[in-house]
C-alpha cells in the first residue's frame, strides 16, 4: 500500500512540532473476514506542513478499505491529530 499524507500545523504554532505518526488500515480479505494491520510508527518533524509519503506492504489477499492516521506529542505521547481516509477501490 502506498501512502502520501499532508500534515499540517497550526499557522500561530512558533516551535516545529516533532512527533510520531501511527497508521492503522482496516480492510478485507479475500474469504471476506476483516482485518486491522497497524504499520510501524514514523517519526516526523514539521515547521508549518510536510508531505509524508510512503510504501507499506499488505498481506497477500488482504485489501484496505480505510486508514485511520494518528499524529502523538514526541514528549507526551499525546494524541495531537486523527484522520479517517477511505481508500478508494
Amino acid at each position: 500500500m502506498h501512502h502520501n499524507i499532508l500534515v499540517m500545523q497550526n499557522p500561530d504554532h512558533e516551535s516545529a512540532f516533532k512527533g510520531q505518526m501511527k497508521l492503522s488500515v482496516m480492510g478485507r480479505y479475500t474469504n471476506g473476514r476483516t482485518g486491522h494491520i497497524e504499520v510501524d510508527p514514523s517519526d516526523i518533524e514539521l515547521e508549518r506542513y510536510n508531505h509524508v509519503s510512503g510504501e507499506s506492504s499488505m498481506p497477500d489477499g488482504f485489501s484496505p478499505r480505510q486508514v485511520t492516521i494518528q499524529i502523538f506529542d514526541d514528549g507526551t505521547q499525546k494524541q495531537r491529530a486523527t484522520r479517517i481516509i477511505n481508500v478508494p477501490r
